[in-house]
């Protein structure tokens, strides 16, 4: 109520006050903090940069993050290196992710130091934005030893968001290939949405669109997961004019599931067209062959 009750106000005096009052707690601190800097754009002023440089190392990881947003906030980029040294010394994983985020406007090859390290990060979250921070820098640029890594990250991480991640920053670069992605696509203990996410930058190769045909028309014989089975069919189903193994596995599938969606729909409007009987009844779809 205190807390509400001042920042209402529109006090800076009061904002300030509270802020300094360390016995308040640091969440709420951390809000008045940005309250104070809300409006302010750089060039800010020295006495500013000082007080945000002296925060980044408070005691306070809340505080510590909070400086780091406000410095990408007012796009204060003369202190991308304060900012980014938090990615090697700050314990605590959310300011290090922050740290990427706030600065990857002004990140260059010459930070990439600051980078590798957020690629080491025992914590997920560091390692994706440190892959994106690194897929906004020009490939051309790039040491190869740099792609090289994101290369293996994308195939080997154990996080499907740190996968993913890397996955984007090769297809930035032009770098993606059916190669790095098809056993992806394929693979049953790869998470759905990684997946599906690897099928749509697919979209993007035209070149390897004959070896994707047969890849996604596996899915649809082996899968279970409607998202996954959806994503693959839109993408072959103007294919499948003559192919009763896939339609007997997608009769079967329908036969399965109580779903009835935009997919499903689909799936049974296909599945009359190719000479098939099917009926939605007392929520479940009766299918057979005609």
């Amino acid at each position: 109520m205190e807390f509400a009750s001042i920042i209402s106000s529109g006090d800076k005096a009061a904002v300030e006050g509270f802020f300094k009052d360390k016995s308040k707690p640091p969440h709420y601190r951390a809000q008045a903090l940005e309250v104070l800097f809300r409006g302010k754009r750089a060039p800010i002023s020295g006495r500013d940069r000082a007080f945000l440089v002296s925060l980044l190392s408070d005691p306070d990881h809340e505080i510590r993050y909070m400086a780091a947003k406000i410095v990408g906030d007012v796009k204060e980029k003369y202190l991308v290196r304060q900012v980014l040294q938090l990615v090697v010394d700050d314990p605590d994983y959310t300011v290090r992710a922050q740290a990427l985020i706030a600065t990857r406007r002004w990140t260059m090859l010459t930070h990439l130091f600051f980078l590798e390290k957020a690629l080491e990060d025992q914590n997920s979250k560091v390692r994706k934005e440190g892959i994106k921070s690194v897929g906004n820098l020009k490939v051309g640029a790039l040491p190869p030893a740099v792609i090289s890594r994101i290369e293996g990250i994308s195939a080997t991480d154990p996080a499907p968001e740190v996968r993913w991640a890397a996955l984007d920053a090769l297809m930035a670069w032009r770098r993606l290939t059916w190669d790095s992605i098809s056993g992806l696509i394929l693979d049953d203990n790869a998470s759905e949405a990684l997946r599906i996410h690897a099928i749509e930058l697919s979209d993007n190769l035209p070149y390897a669109q004959k070896a994707r045909l047969n890849a996604l028309r596996d899915i649809l014989l082996r899968e279970q997961s409607i998202p996954l089975i959806w994503t693959a069919f839109q993408r072959v189903n103007v294919y499948l004019t003559d192919d009763p193994v896939v339609d007997d596995g997608l009769a079967e599938l329908l036969k399965q599931t109580p779903l009835e969606n935009s997919a499903t729909v689909a799936i049974a409007r296909h599945l009359k067209s190719r000479g098939y009987f099917v009926e939605r009844k007392d929520g479940s779809w009766y299918v057979r062959r005609i």
